[in-house]
Parts: structure tokens; C-alpha cells; sequence
């Protein structure tokens, strides 16, 4: 983000800012505070991908 340009808008629902997050974080590179705030959303995501898998694997063994 350059020094001019404004800070994102921060929506209300955690999924709209975790999306701009993201979105930003493909078409340019993020401030500091940005990466910070978008990596405990990457976290969690990780987190419920595994557990999802997790669960899959479960099912099929039963």
C-alpha cells in the first residue's frame, strides 16, 4: 500500500475483510498491519481444512 493511498475499508462481517485481505494481497503487496491482520484468518483456515480432511477420513473408515 503507498503512503497516499487510503487503508482499506474494514467491513463489518469478518469474511468481507478477510476477502479484501486476500484480494490485496494478490494485486499488490500488503502493509505490515494487513499481513498481521490476515494471518490468524489464514490460521484458521488452514486449521478447518485439516479438520475437514480429518473428518473425511473418518467417514470412510466407518
Amino acid at each position: 500500500m503507498r503512503a497516499n493511498e487510503p487503508r482499506l475499508a474494514r467491513p463489518t462481517r469478518h469474511g468481507s475483510v478477510c476477502a479484501n485481505l486476500l484480494r490485496c494481497e494478490k494485486s499488490e503487496s500488503l502493509s505490515a498491519e494487513d499481513a498481521a491482520e490476515l494471518g490468524p484468518y489464514l490460521e484458521v483456515e488452514h486449521m478447518m481444512r485439516l479438520a475437514k480432511a480429518r473428518a473425511r477420513q473418518q467417514q470412510s473408515h466407518e
